[in-house]
């Protein structure tokens, strides 16, 4: 999957594998590694960087179809299975009938062909051949061909890719501070509080046992699998930056937060509200030099507006950033709205948080 243009260097790139296809079902497993590419790749935000992913598919002959306790009813099932695969893929892992995970054996031979066949690699994957529903996300991602699947694996790939937390509450061993989990309750301080209020952005306690810990939403992608759940705006900007990291291209972005626009007499300069990112750097708009970011903007006819934008409304900006010798040049095209003044205050003497 991807542009063949693009060199490997320059892309993220992920490389699959399939654990339990025997020499008759290579077919199947190429067929499947297009199938689960293309279904990622429709998913927000990796919509987002169809120019810049790359998927190889990479297959294996195992001698045996399936995974070790894929039939299993129990612990004592899973430990007869003695199913023979390249990569000894095994259900019931730690208990969990649903944890699918690889042993050491395993994942050192997912390290000598990377380095054999594709060592520029961000990040490697393994599909399972069995229907049981199963998976697990880590230093590799593994899901096996259960439809429900896919959505696991987007869910192991925000764990694997973006070092993402679970929104569940998966017990204290795993709590610590992560992009989308932290002990911080107060609006004003936790790590995405620019982010409050944006598409169910908030402070929420985590369930279950998680007293003292919170996440960043109810439904993100990272807590529910399903397409009717998104991942949540905190956990797309940090897979965002996961894929700029894995790439050498330039990537402009538009991002307001939360923030509502209203209307001024002097208008509002949008510039601080794009990002450039390229590998592990990334600059907001308002830190260049004049010139460097070039923005125009178009009202709803798609006419020029002279200077910035002051009336409600909404508009078009077309952004350029020049190449400045460490990003390099990229656009985007972004659209935004300005509301009508703000007649109405609401506010409360504490923010903090109260669990509702």
């Amino acid at each position: 999957y991807g542009s063949q243009e693009l060199s490997d260097d320059d892309a993220f790139v992920l490389l699959m594998f399939g654990d339990g296809f025997t020499k008759d079902e290579q077919e199947k497993f190429y067929t499947e590694s297009k199938r689960i590419a293309d279904y990622v790749m429709e998913t927000s935000p990796w919509d987002e960087f169809k120019d810049v992913v790359k998927i190889y598919a990479k297959g294996v002959i195992s001698n045996e179809s399936g995974a070790k306790a894929d039939k299993a009813k129990n612990q004592e099932e899973a430990d007869k299975d003695t199913r023979d695969t390249y990569f000894k893929t095994s259900f019931w892992s730690g208990g969990m009938q649903r944890l699918l995970t690889i042993g050491n054996d395993g994942a050192a031979k997912i390290k000598a062909l990377k380095e054999k066949f594709l060592p520029k690699s961000d990040f490697e994957v393994v599909i399972v051949n069995s229907e049981t529903y199963g998976g697990s996300g880590g230093t590799y991602c593994l899901a096996s061909l259960n439809n429900e699947s896919l959505e696991m694996m987007l869910h192991e790939l925000g764990h694997t890719i973006a070092n993402l937390a679970d929104e569940y509450f998966a017990g204290a061993s795993y709590a610590r501070e992560y992009a989308n989990m932290t002990a911080e309750k107060d609006p004003e301080k936790v790590k995405w509080k620019r982010f409050i209020g944006k598409n169910g952005v908030g402070v929420y306690e985590y369930d279950n046992g998680g007293d003292g810990w919170y996440r960043p939403h109810q439904n993100c992608k990272m807590r529910f699998l399903g397409q009717q759940y998104a991942f949540c705006e905190v956990c797309k900007e940090e897979l965002r930056r996961a894929f700029c990291k894995g790439s050498t291209v330039p990537k402009l972005f538009f991002q307001t937060y939360a923030d509502i626009l209203y209307e001024t007499p002097e208008g509002k300069d949008m510039k601080e509200y794009f990002i450039v990112r390229k590998g592990d750097k990334e600059t907001t708009g308002d830190k260049f030099n004049d010139g460097q970011l070039e923005l125009i903007y178009k009202d709803a006819e798609g006419n020029t507006v002279n200077g910035i934008p002051s009336k409600a409304g909404t508009y078009t900006i077309e952004a350029t950033f020049k190449d400045d010798g460490t990003y390099g040049e990229c656009t985007t095209t972004a659209e935004y709205t300005i509301e009508l003044p703000d007649l109405i205050t609401l506010g409360v003497e504490s923010k903090v948080y109260d669990g509702e």
